[in-house]
């Protein structure tokens, strides 16, 4: 089975997807975030493998994506206000595939979220 959370970054500024972007997967439980996963976007701007790998989909609750825009930017030599962004929210679904996609500048930026 494959991973039912996905990531994209598109990186605004240049039109482009961000590659090599380091991205964060928390799940919200007993009060607390806790880290479930970790990955990096690809050439296409999305994360591909999320690590550590699982055989079933996660489970339905609050998820939090946290993307590291920062160092993104300072390869780039661009400054930033955001040292990261993090995108909270619900998969009420776990039988569905679900998009956090995130098109920023250094400045800003937009979420889309949906299912499949």
């Amino acid at each position: 089975m494959s991973m039912n959370i996905g990531t994209r970054f598109v990186d605004c500024t240049h039109g482009i997807p961000a590659a090599g972007v380091s991205c964060r997967l928390d799940w919200f439980a007993a009060g607390a975030w806790v880290p479930r996963a970790t990955g990096t976007t690809g050439r296409d701007g999305e994360v591909t493998g999320w690590a550590p790998e699982r055989s079933t989909p996660y489970e339905p609750g609050r998820y939090r994506v946290v993307i590291d825009c920062g160092t993104y930017f300072a390869e780039l030599g661009i400054a930033t206000c955001l040292p990261e962004i993090s995108i909270v929210f619900v998969m009420a679904q776990p039988d569905r595939r679900y998009h956090v996609e995130v098109m920023a500048s250094a400045y800003g930026y937009g979420v889309y979220c949906g299912t499949a």
